[in-house]
Protein backbone atom coordinates (compact mmCIF):
# COMPACT_ATOMS: atom_id res chain seq x y z
CA UNK A 1 0.00 0.00 0.00
CA UNK A 2 1.32 3.33 -0.83
CA UNK A 3 1.46 5.52 2.10
CA UNK A 4 1.30 8.89 0.25
CA UNK A 5 -1.48 7.86 -1.61
CA UNK A 6 -3.66 7.20 1.23
CA UNK A 7 -2.15 10.40 2.73
CA UNK A 8 -3.62 12.30 0.20
CA UNK A 9 -6.84 10.67 0.14
CA UNK A 10 -7.24 10.98 3.46
CA UNK A 11 -6.15 15.20 3.04
CA UNK A 12 -8.94 15.54 -0.28
CA UNK A 13 -11.41 13.88 2.06
CA UNK A 14 -11.03 15.94 4.87
CA UNK A 15 -10.46 19.36 3.13
CA UNK A 16 -13.70 18.15 1.03
CA UNK A 17 -16.07 18.40 4.22
CA UNK A 18 -14.11 21.38 6.26
CA UNK A 19 -15.54 23.48 2.67
CA UNK A 20 -19.17 22.04 2.37
CA UNK A 21 -19.32 22.85 6.12
CA UNK A 22 -17.83 26.30 5.61
CA UNK A 23 -20.53 26.72 2.68
CA UNK A 24 -23.06 25.76 4.99
CA UNK A 25 -21.97 28.12 7.99
CA UNK A 26 -21.28 30.97 6.42
CA UNK A 27 -24.60 33.38 6.35
CA UNK A 28 -26.00 36.14 3.81
CA UNK A 29 -24.56 33.81 1.17
CA UNK A 30 -26.75 34.46 -1.89
CA UNK A 31 -28.15 31.08 -3.57
CA UNK A 32 -28.51 30.51 -7.19
CA UNK A 33 -32.66 30.63 -6.79
CA UNK A 34 -32.46 34.61 -5.47
CA UNK A 35 -30.10 35.46 -8.31
CA UNK A 36 -33.81 35.30 -10.38
CA UNK A 37 -37.23 37.06 -10.26
CA UNK A 38 -39.74 34.43 -9.87
CA UNK A 39 -42.97 34.15 -11.90
CA UNK A 40 -45.25 34.35 -8.84
CA UNK A 41 -43.67 37.81 -8.29
CA UNK A 42 -44.17 38.66 -11.51
CA UNK A 43 -48.08 37.39 -11.10
CA UNK A 44 -48.05 39.38 -7.75
CA UNK A 45 -46.86 42.71 -9.55
CA UNK A 46 -49.77 42.10 -12.29
CA UNK A 47 -52.84 41.26 -9.88
CA UNK A 48 -51.78 44.70 -7.68
CA UNK A 49 -51.61 46.60 -10.96
CA UNK A 50 -54.65 45.39 -12.43
CA UNK A 51 -56.29 45.89 -8.99
CA UNK A 52 -55.78 49.22 -8.76
CA UNK A 53 -56.09 49.98 -12.33
CA UNK A 54 -59.87 48.52 -12.22
CA UNK A 55 -61.10 50.49 -8.94
CA UNK A 56 -59.76 53.50 -11.01
CA UNK A 57 -61.91 52.92 -13.89
CA UNK A 58 -64.75 51.86 -12.10
CA UNK A 59 -64.10 54.92 -10.03
CA UNK A 60 -63.92 57.60 -13.37
CA UNK A 61 -66.40 55.88 -14.93
CA UNK A 62 -68.57 56.32 -11.73
CA UNK A 63 -70.01 52.43 -12.46
CA UNK A 64 -70.65 50.28 -9.40
CA UNK A 65 -70.15 46.28 -9.99
CA UNK A 66 -68.13 43.76 -8.63
CA UNK A 67 -64.80 42.39 -10.02
CA UNK A 68 -62.72 39.15 -10.47
CA UNK A 69 -59.04 39.57 -11.63
CA UNK A 70 -57.66 35.74 -13.01
CA UNK A 71 -53.73 36.46 -14.16
CA UNK A 72 -52.90 33.55 -16.07
CA UNK A 73 -49.64 31.02 -14.76
CA UNK A 74 -46.68 31.87 -16.18
CA UNK A 75 -43.61 29.16 -17.39
CA UNK A 76 -42.37 27.89 -14.15
CA UNK A 77 -38.66 27.55 -16.30
CA UNK A 78 -38.90 31.16 -17.13
CA UNK A 79 -35.79 32.94 -15.07
CA UNK A 80 -35.37 36.60 -15.24
CA UNK A 81 -32.48 37.73 -13.59
CA UNK A 82 -32.67 39.78 -9.99
CA UNK A 83 -34.13 43.46 -10.68
CA UNK A 84 -32.17 45.53 -8.40
CA UNK A 85 -35.17 48.45 -9.00
CA UNK A 86 -39.14 48.04 -8.47
CA UNK A 87 -40.87 46.62 -11.35
CA UNK A 88 -43.05 48.79 -13.57
CA UNK A 89 -46.35 47.06 -14.80
CA UNK A 90 -48.53 49.01 -17.45
CA UNK A 91 -51.39 47.83 -19.49
CA UNK A 92 -50.53 46.82 -22.56
CA UNK A 93 -53.55 46.21 -24.18
CA UNK A 94 -56.47 47.23 -24.62
CA UNK A 95 -57.01 50.88 -23.41
CA UNK A 96 -60.10 49.33 -20.97
CA UNK A 97 -58.46 47.24 -18.15
CA UNK A 98 -61.69 45.09 -18.81
CA UNK A 99 -61.68 41.81 -20.57
CA UNK A 100 -58.24 39.97 -21.70
CA UNK A 101 -55.46 42.13 -21.37
CA UNK A 102 -51.86 41.82 -21.33
CA UNK A 103 -49.98 43.88 -18.40
CA UNK A 104 -46.19 44.99 -19.67
CA UNK A 105 -43.76 43.85 -16.39
CA UNK A 106 -40.80 46.03 -17.08
CA UNK A 107 -37.22 45.86 -15.14
CA UNK A 108 -35.16 48.50 -15.93
CA UNK A 109 -31.86 48.02 -13.50
CA UNK A 110 -28.79 47.55 -15.72
CA UNK A 111 -30.12 44.11 -17.30
CA UNK A 112 -33.74 45.54 -18.70
CA UNK A 113 -36.18 42.97 -19.34
CA UNK A 114 -39.50 42.88 -19.86
CA UNK A 115 -42.16 40.32 -20.09
CA UNK A 116 -46.04 40.27 -21.16
CA UNK A 117 -48.04 38.69 -18.38
CA UNK A 118 -51.86 37.88 -19.96
CA UNK A 119 -54.79 37.91 -17.48
CA UNK A 120 -58.88 38.49 -17.75
CA UNK A 121 -60.42 40.66 -15.65
CA UNK A 122 -64.20 40.29 -15.31
CA UNK A 123 -67.04 43.13 -14.09
CA UNK A 124 -70.03 41.66 -12.44
CA UNK A 125 -72.86 44.35 -12.42
CA UNK A 126 -76.35 44.51 -12.20
CA UNK A 127 -78.80 44.88 -15.15
CA UNK A 128 -81.85 45.10 -15.72
CA UNK A 129 -83.85 41.97 -17.19
CA UNK A 130 -87.80 40.31 -17.42
CA UNK A 131 -88.51 37.79 -14.89
CA UNK A 132 -91.25 36.38 -17.31
CA UNK A 133 -91.29 35.88 -20.91
CA UNK A 134 -93.19 38.59 -23.13
CA UNK A 135 -95.15 38.41 -25.80
CA UNK A 136 -94.85 41.18 -28.10
CA UNK A 137 -97.39 44.49 -27.45
CA UNK A 138 -97.63 43.55 -24.10
CA UNK A 139 -96.95 46.33 -21.62
CA UNK A 140 -93.77 46.31 -19.38
CA UNK A 141 -94.72 46.44 -15.69
CA UNK A 142 -93.00 46.90 -12.75
CA UNK A 143 -93.19 43.29 -11.66
CA UNK A 144 -92.16 42.37 -15.01
CA UNK A 145 -88.35 43.15 -14.70
CA UNK A 146 -85.58 43.07 -11.63
CA UNK A 147 -82.03 43.97 -11.73
CA UNK A 148 -79.53 40.67 -11.40
CA UNK A 149 -75.96 40.52 -11.73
Amino acid sequence: MHTKTTFFRRLTHLLTGLLATLCLLVPGVRTVADAFTLPEQLIGVTQGFLEFTVEDYLATTQTAGRYEIQVNPLDPRLRMPLCSQQLDASLESPALPLGRVTVRVRCDSAAPWTVFVPATVRLFRDVVVVTRPLKRDNVVGEGDVALRE
